[in-house]
């Protein structure tokens, strides 16, 4: 090793003695998600009861950043979030309606590096569509220029992540989660089961110990179009990076 090359490893360690022992131990813990974080998210493709089956991977891209309990970025935005369907039926005649089961599990950063979730799905809402430039007349809708329109499904613009308040976790499959009216068709920290889409429910099951988002529709298969927003919260207190 090269004199200079010695001095340099030196003056890191002496640096790193002198920290401050809670400044030692932040950098040395993995950063976690505390209990009750969103984590705004959209769906990568569209999702059919009809076309899928049970195992099938899901995954959704977050929509704004998320900090650790202490203050650290652990979730930038674009993050992977992964889950898989839990279980798919299209409307029979056996059956009065379509559901769509899933969960996720986890999160996947863009260097690889995996971050355990333990998330329950709060609500989702319609993809958010963004309308062309009508130039400089404009449109009959009588809408100004450069607007916003909501998709059918129900959509708008998306709130910055806050911290949820917990929910409670283990929640039958019999609980369902009451929809919420807001007339923005926003996801907001309040928001609960399908804001805004018509003909949609949703509701929480487990199986095998994991948190099961349960989304009904009383047409013959469920649809989830590419781009529909998730409001994920996490119920762990510790989901340190593995």
């Amino acid at each position: 090793m090269k004199i200079s090359e010695w001095k340099a490893s030196v003056m890191m360690v002496l640096v790193v003695s002198v920290l401050p022992a809670h400044v030692r131990a932040a950098q040395e813990t993995p950063a976690a998600l505390a209990t009750g974080t969103g984590i705004y998210a959209e769906l990568n493709g569209g999702v059919d009861s009809k076309k899928v089956k049970v195992g099938d991977a899901v995954t959704l891209r977050t929509t704004e950043p998320v900090k650790s309990s202490d203050d650290r970025m652990i979730l930038p935005k674009g993050t992977k979030v992964v889950g898989h369907i839990t279980q798919s039926q299209a409307k029979s005649k056996g059956a009065n309606e379509s559901t769509l089961g899933l969960t996720f599990d986890k999160a996947v950063l863009k260097d690889g590096h995996e971050i355990p979730l333990n998330v329950i799905v709060q609500a989702i809402g319609g993809p958010v569509l963004h309308s062309a430039d009508p130039g400089p007349t404009p449109p009959d809708s009588g809408m100004p220029q450069g607007a916003v329109r909501s998709s059918p499904m129900g959509a708008g613009a998306r709130t910055a992540p806050t911290a949820s308040r917990p929910a409670t976790s283990g929640v039958s499959s019999s609980e369902a989660t009451v929809p919420e009216v807001n007339p923005q068709d926003q996801l907001g920290p309040n928001s609960h089961g399908a804001v805004g889409m018509q003909g949609l429910t949703l509701s929480r099951a487990t199986a095998n110990n994991d948190l099961v988002a349960v989304v009904t529709s009383d047409g013959k298969n469920v649809h989830l179009e590419s781009g529909t927003r998730f409001l994920l919260v996490e119920q762990n207190a510790e989901a340190p990076a593995r």
